[in-house]
């Protein structure tokens, strides 16, 4: 039995089966369009990461950039309102404010009148402190529920009667 060989082109001899595996020259194109189909999606996807992460440092750069300012209006008001409370805490404001609107008058002496108080510096005698009761050695080793039974039940006996 003979196996048929072909010639080709090049004066090789090729088996039929070889023939059957080669592969076409349209699907090594279209592995070639696959591969680079693929790497520029993929570039593309990274590009879209890459600007959506700037915008996000970018978005953020501009909050902190609002927030400084808010800080520094907020010192400068903060420093407004302390100026105006000290303003108003000044002795000569305060004590304009007490006549005309409060109503007080300035001392004068001949407005001023002394009141006598009776005072008696008698001794007191000193009570000294009653020494703490201490509890006998069985109080210690008594359980809360044991106390609890001894106290709801009336009995009034100590754990070691």
């Amino acid at each position: 039995m003979a196996i048929g060989l072909e010639r080709s082109a090049g004066m090789s001899f090729r088996l039929p089966i070889e023939r059957a595996f080669e592969q076409a020259p349209w699907r090594r194109d279209v592995q070639l369009l696959t591969a680079l189909t693929i790497l520029s999606i993929s570039l593309l996807l990274l590009g879209g990461v890459y600007v959506r992460e700037a915008s996000h440092a970018v978005v953020a750069g501009r909050d902190v950039q609002r927030l400084r300012r808010e800080i520094i209006e907020l010192r400068f008001e903060n420093d407004r309102v302390q100026a105006g409370l000290s303003l108003a805490r000044s002795a000569p404001l305060v004590r304009q404010r007490a006549i005309t609107e409060l109503g007080f008058a300035p001392m004068l002496f001949k407005r001023t009148f002394f009141l006598e108080v009776p005072v008696s510096f008698e001794a007191q005698p000193v009570v000294a402190l009653a020494e703490p009761e201490i509890l006998p050695a069985q109080y210690a080793r008594e359980t809360i529920s044991a106390w609890l039974q001894r106290k709801f039940t009336g009995t009034g006996l100590s754990p070691g009667e």
